[in-house]
């Protein structure tokens, strides 16, 4: 060949360099850099190099890496699956592949793969160490239908600022898919995710409550799709309704703010946000507590005729703004509702307690008097005065309290503004 020094043209033999043992090599004077031998101590093609000398190009194999693998026992269609290499070595190259697989293959010791329909496919991992030598291993695995399990956590029948017990979750539970599989602590459930793959999940935060009909904001609903992996432990605080006050459904009513739902896998959250509870003043009409909110941050606290759903604001006054960031909002003459990091403003002059974030046990705010408790989730406490005025939302951002605006004569009682979500 036109590039070649040497072209020596065979399709029966190859040719023999010279096979020296280790002291015959370190024998050779100034050897050339690409020089090459076959050393018959070590079984080794072996080529000097300016740095490093004498070095392996290639040995024959006296040990091979470790080709076995595991995988999950119970395998479904649709659902993301691992395969762990058995020998994990970063100086191991793996290679995987995964027979009508999505991806068909791998690189990793740790790999994934999916398939949509049921069957029996081949599974083969080829491992190749740093000297070059390789093992294999095949398992046929097989791929079952899999119908959506559904997982439905609930307030398990407890109302008010504090969340369920263990035994109220045992008897709701029962016979269902959360069956004996719930634990509880503080009105926090756990659970730990059974099987590997992709999860949908949604999650509401709780009504405010009412001052007249219905008048307690809506949670908001907070849905997203997560691969979760076998045995990661998962934090749900299902939110419950703000509490209706004295004279509930008349002109003295108010409502506590919702709860806000949570969900915390490892450091991973969905957060639905709890509305503001409700608002009455006398015969000047019913403010609606404001809806939770999908934004980050907790929504105002309004008057008469408005929503609560205004932008955020630095908190505090009679008319308290959102929270922000996972903090609490701000308390007006009711009180804040709970975020995730921060507890609500407490209610001015002092009356209804504020909601308690996530951190801090997410306990609703308590009520004095004839006030309305907030509901567990961070809900702020409604407050009874001169009016009636709706707690903030909680979430993960807290919803400001319901304050006071105007004067005893033409003033108006102020809802809760709706906590924010992530």
């Amino acid at each position: 060949h036109p590039s070649a020094g040497l072209d020596v043209d065979f399709n029966n033999k190859g040719i023999l360099i010279p096979r020296l043992t280790t002291n015959q090599r370190d024998n050779i004077l100034n050897p050339a850099v690409g020089l090459q031998i076959y050393n018959m101590d070590s079984d080794c093609l072996e080529m000097f190099f300016n740095q490093g000398g004498w070095l392996s190009v290639r040995c024959g194999c006296s040990s091979f890496p470790d080709a076995s693998f595991t995988s999950p026992i119970n395998l479904f269609t649709n659902t993301i699956i691992q395969f762990n290499a058995v020998e994990n070595n970063a100086s191991n190259t793996y290679i995987w592949s995964f027979q009508s697989g999505i991806p068909s293959s791998g690189n990793t010791a740790l790999s994934e793969s999916q398939w949509n329909t049921s069957g029996s496919y081949q599974v083969t991992l080829n491992v190749i160490d740093e000297v070059g030598c390789s093992s294999s291993s095949t398992q046929t695995i097989e791929i079952e239908n899999c119908s959506p399990t559904l997982y439905s956590f609930s307030t398990c029948g407890q109302t008010g600022r504090f969340g369920p017990t263990k035994n109220q979750c045992n008897a709701v539970y029962n016979n269902s898919s959360l069956d004996n599989a719930v634990q509880v602590n503080s009105g926090i459930q756990e659970w730990i995710v059974p099987i590997t793959g992709s999860y949908k999940i949604s999650t509401a935060g709780a009504r405010g409550g009412n001052s007249n009909d219905n008048s307690g904001g809506a949670g908001a609903l907070i849905i997203g799709e997560f691969d979760l992996v076998a045995g990661q432990n998962v934090k749900v605080l299902v939110g419950q309704a703000g509490l209706s006050g004295f004279n509930a459904g008349g002109p003295s009513s108010a409502g506590g703010g919702g709860g806000g739902s949570y969900v915390l896998i490892d450091d991973v959250l969905v957060i639905a946000a709890g509305g503001g509870g409700g608002a009455n003043q006398s015969s000047r009409g019913t403010a609606p507590g404001g809806s939770g909110l999908t934004t980050t941050f907790g929504g105002n606290s309004n008057v008469i005729g408005s929503n609560g759903d205004a932008a955020p604001g630095p908190g505090g006054g009679s008319r308290a703004s959102g929270g922000d960031a996972g903090y609490g909002g701000g308390g007006g003459t009711a009180a804040g509702g709970g975020g995730f990091i921060g507890n609500g403003g407490v209610a001015f002059p002092v009356g209804s307690g504020f909601g308690l974030s996530f951190n801090n046990g997410g306990i609703g705010g308590l009520a004095n008097n004839f006030d309305a408790d907030g509901g567990f989730g961070g809900g702020g406490g409604g407050h009874i005065a001169t009016g009636a005025y709706g707690g903030g939302g909680g979430g993960y951002s807290g919803g400001g309290g319901g304050g006071w605006t105007g004067n005893t004569t033409s003033g108006s009682a102020g809802s809760g503004g709706g906590g924010g979500s992530l």
